[in-house]
């Protein structure tokens, strides 16, 4: 979707400013060198779906600089901003998982607040939990004394036959037929959700509501407990064939 969006983006903003990204994937400052510029209806219809639909703080940047050089510097400006949010979201995430690994209760209050919010239709609430969700999976807890914080591998998108069926794969809710058991974490499911979790001693399967265990611990529910846009994991097989998920390259 990225790459086809930045294809667009190239031949909307001209051969040489897709060369210019080409060679300055990271720019170290801000490059805006034009005071106005053209907003024709591609470069409008790109920029809007960068601000509706891009949570990739790189990709706003890199777009950021395109737009900038084109002096476009409102629309530039508007991206730049989103990424600088997304960052502090990112940050934010990744706190709010540690302290509550920790055991910080008033962490834990966020998280629930956070994942309300976001079943609510918060949109903010809802990249927060998506970060939250992410940053979970991505250094999951190995046991109380030595949590796991190496980063993971780089994450493809394939469709779902092209891998093995036992893989693990990431994917939205509602791609998963809804009786399916899939992985979340506990704060992207409702207070009173039963779920599943190994039990703390004897790591037999146990169900609880989801309210009593911390927020960011990985559960298993059924598909239709979780919100539809919310990512989840399971094995490829579970999935349609076609179906694009993502998964660790």
């Amino acid at each position: 979707m990225m790459h086809r969006l930045f294809l667009a983006l190239g031949s909307a903003l001209g051969g040489a400013l897709a060369m210019h990204f080409v060679q300055n994937r990271n720019p170290a400052h801000r490059t805006i060198k034009k005071p106005t510029g053209h907003v024709t209806p591609a470069r409008a219809a790109i920029h809007g779906d960068l601000m509706q639909r891009c949570i990739d703080p790189d990709t706003l940047q890199r777009a950021y600089t395109l737009f900038g050089q084109e002096g476009l510097t409102i629309h530039a400006e508007t991206l730049y901003q989103k990424a600088v949010m997304i960052h502090e979201i990112m940050s934010g995430a990744r706190s709010i998982v540690q302290r509550c690994r920790a055991g910080d209760q008033h962490a834990m209050a966020i998280a629930k607040a956070i994942g309300e919010q976001a079943r609510a239709g918060n949109p903010r609430a809802q990249i927060s939990a998506f970060f939250i969700d992410e940053y979970t999976k991505s250094y999951p807890v190995l046991n109380d004394n030595y949590p796991y914080e190496e980063p993971s591998a780089p994450m493809v998108v394939v469709p779902a036959h092209t891998v093995e069926p036992s893989t693990v794969v990431s994917v939205p809710a509602h791609a998963v037929p809804p009786e399916t058991v899939v992985s979340t974490a506990a704060h992207t499911v409702a207070p009173t959700t039963p779920v599943v979790i190994p039990h703390p001693e004897t790591s037999a399967p146990i169900t609880v509501p989801a309210h009593t265990v911390p927020p960011t611990t990985v559960v298993a529910v059924p598909a239709h407990a979780v919100e539809p846009t919310t990512v989840v994991s399971v094995p490829a097989h579970a999935v349609p064939p076609t179906t694009m998920v993502a998964v660790h390259a």
